[in-house]
Protein backbone atom coordinates (compact mmCIF):
# COMPACT_ATOMS: atom_id res chain seq x y z
CA UNK A 1 0.00 0.00 0.00
CA UNK A 2 1.40 3.37 -1.14
CA UNK A 3 0.01 6.39 0.86
CA UNK A 4 0.94 9.95 -0.89
CA UNK A 5 2.49 12.89 0.99
CA UNK A 6 2.99 15.87 -1.04
CA UNK A 7 2.65 16.66 -4.66
CA UNK A 8 5.27 18.94 -5.71
CA UNK A 9 3.82 20.55 -9.13
CA UNK A 10 5.65 23.13 -11.40
CA UNK A 11 3.42 25.71 -12.69
CA UNK A 12 4.58 25.42 -16.00
CA UNK A 13 2.33 23.71 -18.51
CA UNK A 14 2.91 21.74 -21.66
CA UNK A 15 0.59 21.74 -24.13
CA UNK A 16 -0.29 18.31 -25.64
CA UNK A 17 -1.99 16.89 -28.65
CA UNK A 18 -2.96 13.35 -29.71
CA UNK A 19 -1.09 11.76 -32.73
CA UNK A 20 -0.68 9.26 -34.70
CA UNK A 21 -1.42 5.97 -32.94
CA UNK A 22 -3.06 8.06 -29.81
CA UNK A 23 0.48 9.17 -29.38
CA UNK A 24 1.24 12.53 -27.24
CA UNK A 25 2.69 15.19 -29.04
CA UNK A 26 4.18 17.76 -27.26
CA UNK A 27 7.30 20.05 -26.35
CA UNK A 28 8.51 17.76 -23.90
CA UNK A 29 11.70 18.89 -24.30
CA UNK A 30 11.35 21.94 -22.57
CA UNK A 31 10.73 20.58 -19.26
CA UNK A 32 13.31 21.11 -16.61
CA UNK A 33 13.13 18.55 -13.92
CA UNK A 34 16.06 19.67 -11.97
CA UNK A 35 14.49 22.15 -9.72
CA UNK A 36 11.57 20.78 -8.72
CA UNK A 37 13.82 17.12 -8.14
CA UNK A 38 15.60 19.18 -5.74
CA UNK A 39 12.66 20.79 -3.67
CA UNK A 40 11.19 17.19 -3.59
CA UNK A 41 14.40 15.36 -2.33
CA UNK A 42 15.08 18.62 0.20
CA UNK A 43 11.59 17.95 1.66
CA UNK A 44 12.28 14.40 1.96
CA UNK A 45 15.46 15.12 3.14
CA UNK A 46 13.64 17.40 6.07
CA UNK A 47 11.04 15.05 6.76
CA UNK A 48 13.47 12.03 7.33
CA UNK A 49 16.05 13.37 9.26
CA UNK A 50 13.83 14.94 12.02
CA UNK A 51 12.63 11.41 12.48
CA UNK A 52 8.88 12.28 10.86
CA UNK A 53 9.33 9.29 8.22
CA UNK A 54 11.97 6.57 7.79
CA UNK A 55 13.85 6.58 4.75
CA UNK A 56 13.38 3.09 3.66
CA UNK A 57 8.90 3.99 3.98
CA UNK A 58 9.58 7.11 1.91
CA UNK A 59 10.28 7.64 -1.69
CA UNK A 60 9.97 10.15 -4.69
CA UNK A 61 8.95 9.66 -8.43
CA UNK A 62 8.60 12.18 -11.47
CA UNK A 63 4.91 12.63 -12.75
CA UNK A 64 2.93 13.97 -15.53
CA UNK A 65 -0.28 15.85 -13.90
CA UNK A 66 -3.07 16.77 -16.40
CA UNK A 67 -5.11 19.83 -16.21
CA UNK A 68 -9.15 19.31 -16.20
CA UNK A 69 -9.75 19.92 -20.25
CA UNK A 70 -6.54 17.02 -20.40
CA UNK A 71 -5.12 19.47 -23.04
CA UNK A 72 -2.32 20.41 -20.35
CA UNK A 73 0.36 18.58 -18.75
CA UNK A 74 2.19 19.82 -15.73
CA UNK A 75 5.77 18.34 -14.35
CA UNK A 76 5.06 17.08 -10.98
CA UNK A 77 7.26 15.24 -7.94
CA UNK A 78 5.00 12.99 -5.83
CA UNK A 79 6.94 11.91 -2.31
CA UNK A 80 5.04 9.29 -1.33
CA UNK A 81 5.34 6.89 2.00
CA UNK A 82 4.92 2.89 2.24
CA UNK A 83 2.92 3.10 5.46
CA UNK A 84 -0.55 4.65 7.02
CA UNK A 85 -0.19 8.14 8.33
CA UNK A 86 -1.92 8.94 11.16
CA UNK A 87 -3.79 12.67 11.41
CA UNK A 88 -1.57 14.05 13.76
CA UNK A 89 1.27 12.89 12.03
CA UNK A 90 0.03 14.48 9.03
CA UNK A 91 -0.83 18.03 10.59
CA UNK A 92 2.83 18.21 11.89
CA UNK A 93 4.31 17.06 8.26
CA UNK A 94 2.33 19.69 6.98
CA UNK A 95 3.69 22.60 9.50
CA UNK A 96 7.29 21.44 8.86
CA UNK A 97 6.69 21.68 4.97
CA UNK A 98 5.61 24.99 5.21
CA UNK A 99 8.29 26.16 7.53
CA UNK A 100 10.57 24.31 5.05
CA UNK A 101 9.24 26.41 2.23
CA UNK A 102 9.02 29.52 4.33
CA UNK A 103 12.90 28.79 4.76
CA UNK A 104 13.47 28.77 1.04
CA UNK A 105 11.85 32.23 -0.29
CA UNK A 106 13.41 35.54 0.45
CA UNK A 107 12.14 37.23 3.25
CA UNK A 108 10.77 40.07 1.10
CA UNK A 109 8.13 37.52 -0.33
CA UNK A 110 6.98 35.79 2.64
CA UNK A 111 4.34 38.79 2.91
CA UNK A 112 2.80 38.09 -0.90
CA UNK A 113 -0.06 36.44 -0.04
CA UNK A 114 0.98 33.06 -1.13
CA UNK A 115 1.23 31.67 1.88
CA UNK A 116 -1.79 29.18 1.89
CA UNK A 117 -1.27 27.06 5.02
CA UNK A 118 -4.44 27.94 8.22
CA UNK A 119 -2.96 29.88 11.06
CA UNK A 120 -3.19 26.92 13.07
CA UNK A 121 -0.88 24.50 11.47
CA UNK A 122 1.40 27.81 11.58
CA UNK A 123 1.33 27.29 15.28
CA UNK A 124 3.15 23.70 15.48
CA UNK A 125 6.14 24.07 17.34
CA UNK A 126 9.27 22.17 16.66
CA UNK A 127 12.22 21.54 19.19
CA UNK A 128 15.51 23.35 19.36
CA UNK A 129 16.88 19.79 17.60
CA UNK A 130 13.89 19.95 14.93
CA UNK A 131 14.40 23.29 14.14
CA UNK A 132 18.38 22.75 13.70
CA UNK A 133 17.51 19.52 10.97
CA UNK A 134 14.82 21.84 8.89
CA UNK A 135 17.28 24.78 8.82
CA UNK A 136 20.36 22.74 7.63
CA UNK A 137 18.00 20.78 4.89
CA UNK A 138 16.54 24.21 3.61
CA UNK A 139 20.20 25.02 3.49
CA UNK A 140 21.42 22.32 1.79
CA UNK A 141 18.52 22.54 -0.36
CA UNK A 142 19.25 26.01 -1.63
CA UNK A 143 23.33 25.43 -2.30
CA UNK A 144 21.34 22.68 -5.11
CA UNK A 145 18.95 25.25 -6.60
CA UNK A 146 19.74 28.90 -8.65
CA UNK A 147 18.80 32.06 -7.31
CA UNK A 148 15.47 32.27 -8.64
CA UNK A 149 13.35 29.76 -9.78
CA UNK A 150 12.05 29.88 -13.56
CA UNK A 151 8.98 28.58 -12.64
CA UNK A 152 6.35 28.73 -9.44
CA UNK A 153 5.94 25.48 -7.87
CA UNK A 154 3.23 24.45 -5.91
CA UNK A 155 2.89 21.95 -2.64
CA UNK A 156 -0.26 20.36 -2.35
CA UNK A 157 -1.03 17.71 0.43
CA UNK A 158 -2.99 14.47 0.29
CA UNK A 159 -5.69 15.72 -0.54
CA UNK A 160 -4.47 18.15 -3.21
CA UNK A 161 -4.92 20.91 -0.82
CA UNK A 162 -2.29 23.54 -1.02
CA UNK A 163 -0.01 24.18 1.30
CA UNK A 164 2.19 26.87 0.10
CA UNK A 165 3.46 28.20 -3.35
CA UNK A 166 7.36 28.47 -4.00
CA UNK A 167 8.06 31.16 -6.35
CA UNK A 168 10.69 34.13 -7.64
CA UNK A 169 14.01 35.06 -5.82
CA UNK A 170 15.15 32.36 -3.09
CA UNK A 171 16.50 33.32 -0.23
CA UNK A 172 20.46 33.72 0.14
CA UNK A 173 22.58 30.87 -0.63
CA UNK A 174 24.60 29.99 2.36
CA UNK A 175 28.29 30.18 2.03
CA UNK A 176 28.55 27.20 3.93
CA UNK A 177 26.18 24.87 6.33
CA UNK A 178 25.57 26.78 9.84
CA UNK A 179 27.33 25.20 12.71
CA UNK A 180 26.46 24.37 16.09
CA UNK A 181 23.33 26.22 17.46
CA UNK A 182 23.37 27.87 20.63
CA UNK A 183 19.95 28.19 22.53
CA UNK A 184 19.38 30.17 25.75
CA UNK A 185 15.96 31.48 27.32
CA UNK A 186 16.05 35.13 28.20
CA UNK A 187 13.09 36.57 30.14
CA UNK A 188 12.88 40.97 29.14
CA UNK A 189 10.35 42.55 27.10
CA UNK A 190 10.52 43.64 23.71
CA UNK A 191 12.03 47.08 22.75
CA UNK A 192 11.45 47.33 18.78
CA UNK A 193 10.23 45.60 16.05
CA UNK A 194 10.71 45.60 12.25
CA UNK A 195 8.49 44.67 9.58
CA UNK A 196 10.70 44.61 6.27
CA UNK A 197 13.65 43.75 7.75
CA UNK A 198 12.37 41.05 9.89
CA UNK A 199 14.14 42.73 13.47
CA UNK A 200 13.53 42.35 17.19
CA UNK A 201 14.97 44.06 19.89
CA UNK A 202 14.55 42.82 23.64
CA UNK A 203 15.63 43.97 26.60
CA UNK A 204 16.74 41.50 29.33
CA UNK A 205 15.76 42.10 33.33
CA UNK A 206 19.67 43.45 33.05
CA UNK A 207 18.79 46.00 30.81
CA UNK A 208 21.26 44.43 28.07
CA UNK A 209 19.87 44.59 24.65
CA UNK A 210 19.72 41.99 22.34
CA UNK A 211 19.12 42.52 18.92
CA UNK A 212 17.89 39.71 15.99
CA UNK A 213 15.65 38.63 14.04
CA UNK A 214 12.30 36.76 13.93
CA UNK A 215 11.40 34.15 11.33
CA UNK A 216 7.91 34.55 9.92
CA UNK A 217 5.31 37.48 10.17
CA UNK A 218 3.01 35.36 11.47
CA UNK A 219 5.03 35.83 15.07
CA UNK A 220 4.39 39.70 14.54
CA UNK A 221 0.90 39.02 16.31
CA UNK A 222 2.78 37.54 19.78
CA UNK A 223 5.50 39.92 19.66
CA UNK A 224 3.52 43.28 19.19
CA UNK A 225 1.11 42.48 22.20
CA UNK A 226 4.73 41.31 24.08
CA UNK A 227 5.86 44.57 23.02
CA UNK A 228 2.81 46.97 23.76
CA UNK A 229 1.79 45.38 26.73
CA UNK A 230 5.08 46.00 28.11
CA UNK A 231 5.22 43.04 30.26
CA UNK A 232 7.93 40.51 30.77
CA UNK A 233 8.05 37.02 28.71
CA UNK A 234 9.73 34.84 28.11
CA UNK A 235 12.03 34.20 24.86
CA UNK A 236 14.27 31.48 23.25
CA UNK A 237 17.28 32.91 21.43
CA UNK A 238 19.31 30.79 18.91
CA UNK A 239 22.79 31.99 18.42
CA UNK A 240 24.28 30.28 15.31
CA UNK A 241 28.14 30.98 14.39
CA UNK A 242 28.19 29.42 10.66
CA UNK A 243 31.78 27.73 9.10
CA UNK A 244 32.97 31.33 8.19
CA UNK A 245 32.63 33.36 10.94
CA UNK A 246 29.05 34.66 10.02
CA UNK A 247 26.79 35.12 13.45
CA UNK A 248 22.35 34.90 13.07
CA UNK A 249 20.52 35.26 16.40
CA UNK A 250 16.55 33.99 16.01
CA UNK A 251 14.41 35.32 18.61
CA UNK A 252 10.94 33.24 19.22
CA UNK A 253 8.66 33.93 21.95
CA UNK A 254 8.01 30.62 23.48
CA UNK A 255 4.29 29.08 24.05
CA UNK A 256 2.24 29.28 27.01
CA UNK A 257 2.70 26.18 28.19
CA UNK A 258 6.46 26.54 28.43
CA UNK A 259 6.42 29.89 29.98
CA UNK A 260 4.33 28.50 32.77
CA UNK A 261 6.42 25.69 33.41
CA UNK A 262 9.40 28.35 33.75
CA UNK A 263 7.44 30.27 36.06
CA UNK A 264 6.71 27.41 38.77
Amino acid sequence: MHYRIYTLTEKHPISISTGENGDLDGDFDGMDWRDIKMLGNGLVDTLTSMGLMAADECYLKTSLCRDSLGTLLYPAVKISTTRDIPDHLREKINAVCFKYAQGLISKTSHATGKDLLDDSRQQVQLTTEEENKLTQSVQKTLLSLPVRLKHPVMIEDHDNESIVIIEGKLSARPSKLVGQTVRREVQGIIDNLGFSDFAVRILDLDGVAINGHYSHHSELDEFWKSMRSREVSTFEVLDVIDDVGKRTITIRSLPREAKEQILR
